[in-house]
């Protein structure tokens, strides 16, 4: 019974991986609601543009291999512009988030 849960939810978890972000964030009253709703209180918002070029280096698949834990892809948009947006916290926490057409692509929470 207990391996089955597990095999399920580690199958969850790939799926999951795999799938593409649905989380729309089409201005700063959203994106800022999405910091809230992970438990950040946001202080300020820095704008930035960053390519993702079609052969990537070995630091950024490394990079890449955190945002897949979790659940995001960076390589699936090779060859494009992403915006990303910079949030200092309270707590000295920085929360960083990549969109895609406004849509979100990636997510990085640093202490």
């Amino acid at each position: 019974m207990i391996l089955g849960v597990l095999s399920l939810f580690t199958l969850e978890l790939f799926v999951n991986s795999n799938k593409q972000s649905s989380i729309k964030l089409n201005n700063f009253d959203e994106r800022m609601s999405y910091i809230a709703s992970l438990g950040y209180n946001a202080q300020e918002e820095k704008e930035s543009a960053v390519f993702i070029p079609n052969e990537v280096p070995e630091v950024f698949e490394d990079y890449n291999r955190k945002q897949q834990e979790s659940g995001f892809n960076l390589l699936n948009f090779k060859g494009k512009t992403l915006k990303r947006y910079t949030y200092s916290c309270s707590d000295n926490v920085t929360v960083t988030l990549f969109l895609y057409e406004n849509i979100l692509v990636g997510r990085e929470i640093k202490n």
